[in-house]
């Protein structure tokens, strides 16, 4: 498990949206030590996927990929699968990984690779109970003023 200061510095710098939505998360934990921080979080998460999920065909209209929205942050096998196809066959699309529980994503996020979806920039982060602001605030550029 990383250090939670760490893991807010790497993520401000590559998701700054995302830093934000964990900020106040993180502030919340910061007097527990990272043993213990480990120990209230980790039973936040399902069990550990054996096997990466098979996501078969992409939605489609016409040539284009539509944004693909992950319902839960999980252990991040999804989103680690999206963001290798979403690379590998340089789609112009978006994936958008909601999480409507901050703690969870925290959770996640030290404990699982999340290394490659973090750095890639079709990936985004919507993080928090109201699902509309936290999808506008990962979303800003593709809203329609």
């Amino acid at each position: 498990m990383i250090d939670t200061d760490q893991l807010l510095t790497m993520v401000r710098r590559v998701k700054p949206s995302l830093a934000d939505a964990l900020g106040s998360t993180i502030q919340d934990l910061h007097t527990n030590s990272p043993s213990d921080i480990g120990a209230m979080l980790a039973p936040l998460l399902p069990p550990r996927e054996l096997t990466e999920p098979n996501l078969g065909e992409l939605p489609m209209s016409g040539e284009r990929t539509l944004p693909i929205f992950v319902m839960g942050a999980g252990r991040g096998g999804v989103a680690r699968s999206l963001t290798k196809i979403i690379a590998d066959r340089d789609l112009n699309t978006r994936c958008v990984i909601v999480e409507t529980d901050p703690r969870r994503m925290l959770a996640t996020l030290l404990l699982d690779d999340w290394g490659q979806a973090l750095t890639e920039d079709r990936v985004r982060f919507a993080v928090g109970p109201d699902i509309a602001r936290s999808v506008k605030n990962a979303l800003p550029e593709e809203l329609d003023p």
